[in-house]
């Protein structure tokens, strides 16, 4: 429910606030909160569905569609993650060039190959008859056990391509952009110790530096909350091939790493509305509209307006 409204809430606050919709980089936020929203609704959906009724079988298309779509929706969305730090870092080290590099055109194009990665490792494994329902995972998963030979290529491969990597990613910008932060650090007292440069200037570069590390602040609570949510996961499958005995990892860790991985969703909007001040004051205007409603005033004013 938290994922389902949080990530609808995010959604509905930048298309409905200009600001928001001007920001290009926005793209990645509402490409993460859609990825979020439909884990929420098709996969954690499923898998209530299925602790509720104490399922031992789902039907095996469905299965298939929801083991695609989950595993989908995680690579889109740690690949997206990945996408965040590199445009905060482009806008923080070369401001002055951002909107050459950052164009809502080359946006849209790593969001859609974000997608194509997405869906060519979660097909795989549904091609090749992979699938089953793990009963004690409550989830639609690959049977890592039945098609180990052929899978720990696979699963190497993803493991690297869609955690390692973007993890690594996330972490090299993190500390580039603490870089920056120190540097803006030194040199702002120098500057207005020397009164070679005017207060104007110097007061751009204080706001500059709180930027920086705001966006330090944030970036480091999704490193953590990417690892802390997405590790148990992407471990479990890891062991799951590489180990030969079959109960090395218990059931019950699986189905512990499964519940890691849906918190992801939910977290991922409190993090933007907690940390960034434009995306409280749209929710704030959001929760408005959702609860006052417009006065008749109002509305007939709008219409006269519209006729002229």
């Amino acid at each position: 429910t938290t994922a389902v409204l949080g990530n609808t809430l995010v959604i509905g606050a930048i298309r409905s606030s200009h600001r928001l919709r001007e920001q290009a980089a926005n793209v990645f936020i509402i490409n993460l909160c859609v990825t979020d929203l439909s884990s929420a609704v098709l996969v954690m959906g499923t898998a209530l569905f299925a602790l509720l009724s104490d399922a031992r079988a789902l039907n095996v298309v469905w299965c298939n569609v929801v083991c695609a779509a989950n595993y989908c929706f995680i690579i889109v969305s740690m690949l997206t993650l990945a996408g965040i730090s590199v445009e905060r870092l482009v806008a923080i080290k070369a401001a002055m060039r951002y909107a050459q590099h950052i164009t809502p055109c080359r946006l849209q194009l790593v969001c859609a190959y974000f997608w194509i990665q997405g869906v060519a490792f979660a097909v795989s494994p549904v091609v090749l008859g992979w699938v089953h329902y793990d009963y004690w995972e409550v989830v639609c998963a690959i049977d890592w056990q039945k098609e180990k030979v052929q899978a720990v290529y696979y699963v190497l491969v993803a493991f690297i391509a869609n955690f390692a990597l973007p993890g690594l990613i996330m972490l090299v910008c993190y500390l580039s952009i603490m870089q920056e932060a120190r540097r803006l650090k030194q040199v702002i007292p120098c500057a207005g110790a020397s009164g070679g440069m005017q207060a104007e200037a110097v007061s751009r570069m204080k706001q500059n530096q709180d930027r920086v590390l705001k966006t330090i602040t944030s970036l480091l609570v999704v490193v953590a909350l990417f690892f802390f949510c997405m590790t148990p996961f992407c471990v479990t499958k890891l062991l799951k091939v590489i180990i030969k005995d079959a109960h090395f990892v218990p059931a019950y860790a699986n189905l512990t790493a499964s519940y890691f991985g849906y918190l992801s969703s939910m977290v991922n909007p409190l993090i933007y509305g907690i940390f960034r001040k434009e995306f409280r004051s749209a929710f704030l205007r959001t929760l408005r509209k959702m609860h006052c409603p417009v006065p008749m005033s109002s509305i007939n004013d709008e219409v006269t307006h519209t006729v002229q």
